[in-house]
């Protein structure tokens, strides 16, 4: 039903209509060809690919900066430890 829905707003871009709230579901003999539908279809498939693919990009970028935010807190606390162990001196 949703591939019917977006290849007939299709059609209807193509032929110069803006498809509204207005507008009634497709009458039989308005119905999209075979063609059209493949083709909503196709562009379906490549716009969810599309998106997973950003998605996956962020996904990753998201896990590098948090090792490298962990790495370089870790870093950072081993560095500090040291500089209060060299200069703690046990009183006499």
């Amino acid at each position: 039903m949703e591939l019917i829905a977006q290849a007939t707003a299709a059609r209807a871009i193509l032929n110069g209509h803006q498809p509204g709230p207005q507008d009634k579901a497709p009458a039989g003999d308005d119905l999209p060809t075979i063609e059209e539908l493949e083709e909503a279809r196709d562009d379906h498939k490549k716009k969810i690919a599309t998106e997973r693919e950003a998605d996956g990009r962020a996904r990753e970028a998201y896990k590098k900066a948090r090792a490298a935010d962990a790495k370089n807190h870790k870093s950072k606390g081993k560095t500090g430890a040291r500089i209060i162990r060299a200069r703690w001196k046990p009183a006499v």
